[in-house]
């Protein structure tokens, strides 16, 4: 497991959590070892009050 990619934001999401690079541990599909990058943001308050959903950004490096 990597930690967060430097100065990578989500680009579907408003918020300033970085992406995290993560490695497959399972084998399913073949992926097993294959690097990913996620979105960590979780539920939050914006700024106009509402409420922002969990972002669900996955790419595969």
């Amino acid at each position: 497991q990597y930690g967060p990619v430097l100065l990578t934001r989500c680009p579907d999401c408003p918020r300033p959590d970085p992406l995290k690079r993560l490695v497959t541990k399972r084998d399913d599909n073949g992926n097993l070892g294959r690097e990913f990058v996620k979105c960590l943001s979780k539920p939050m308050a914006g700024r106009d009050g509402k409420i922002l959903k969990k972002c669900y950004h996955f790419e595969w490096i």
